[in-house]
C-alpha cells in the first residue's frame, strides 16, 4: 500500500514541477 501512495505521489510531482517548469 505504501508503494501505492508514494507512486501517485511521485506521479503528482512530476506533473507538477512539468506544470510549473512550462
Amino acid at each position: 500500500m505504501a508503494h501505492l501512495i508514494a507512486f501517485i505521489l511521485f506521479l503528482s510531482y512530476v506533473e507538477f514541477g512539468c506544470l510549473i517548469f512550462t
